[in-house]
């Protein structure tokens, strides 16, 4: 974890062991260790943040940087079948950013375990309208008060919390063996690189996801529900300066935050 990582977790985290709730979230979202971004994201969404997106990039190497360089022309450069059963562990997980990316979600159920389908199709719905929220959000802020007052209440990273499900993802090497494979991608330019593992079944390779659990995605759409709410506000005229929207958010997400710490101790120690 890089140095701006670590600053931005610990402002957010001030109160809890960064580490230890990252790895019970880490369970309780039930993406595992390959989410990492998913890790970050949901310790940082409920402050208002204004640091660099690129502030983990501080502690890449050069080796790295052109590995992911020359993968990201890759990646729009090569083509593959649209046949889940003749693609590569490294053209699946393409295949699956290209899915996700175009917002084509059913789509996705080749490549999921069937079972997990419907949670996890849930939880990417339940980011996307946290997304959109904030979106929502900045706009009644930047109409309002300007970009500059928009810009510390930005939450748009939590388009990449979702590991190998994010919109910013870099394909960079497989391993394979056998019916088992590892893919490492690079997720929302964020150092350290993630691992997804893949499993080979009837002929397709198949994520292997622990299922997310439904009051992660619960809380995100509460979380979008607060955004929206502020936003309504903002362009009412109840909320008029940066201080009163600041104040508004964080009484607002409160709740949230405390469901949160609480599902990280009930998964902490699992």
């Amino acid at each position: 974890m890089g140095p701006g990582e670590q600053h931005e977790m610990h402002r957010s985290m001030s109160h809890s062991h960064p580490a230890k709730r990252a790895r019970a979230l880490a369970r309780a979202v039930g993406l595992g260790w390959t989410a990492r971004g998913m890790l970050l994201g949901l310790t940082v969404i409920l402050a208002a943040c204004d640091a660099d997106d690129g502030a983990s990039r501080s502690s890449s190497r050069p080796d790295i940087e052109s590995a992911i360089s020359s993968a990201a022309r890759r990646d729009t450069q090569d083509p593959f079948p649209d046949n889940a059963t003749f693609l590569t562990p490294s053209e699946t997980i393409r295949r699956i950013h290209e899915l996700r990316v175009a917002g084509r979600l059913s789509a996705l159920d080749p490549f999921l375990p069937p079972d997990d389908v419907r949670h996890v199709i849930g939880l990417l719905q339940s980011v996307d309208r946290l997304v959109a929220a904030n979106h929502a959000l900045q706009a009644a802020i930047t109409d309002a008060l300007g970009a500059a007052s928009a810009r510390p209440f930005d939450r748009s990273r939590v388009a990449n919390i979702v590991g190998v499900f994010s919109m910013d993802v870099v394909v960079l090497d497989e391993r394979v063996d056998r019916d088992r494979a590892a893919v490492t991608i690079e997720v929302g330019g964020r150092l350290p690189l993630e691992e997804v593992e893949l499993n080979r079944r009837g002929g397709r390779w198949i994520l292997e996801l622990d299922p997310p659990r439904p009051e992660i995605t619960t809380e995100l759409h509460r979380l979008a529900d607060v955004l929206e709410g502020v936003a309504v506000d903002i362009r009412k005229g109840r909320l008029t300066d940066a201080a009163q929207i600041r104040a508004d958010l964080e009484r607002r997400q409160k709740p949230i935050g405390r469901r949160f710490d609480k599902l990280a101790a009930n998964n902490d120690g699992e």
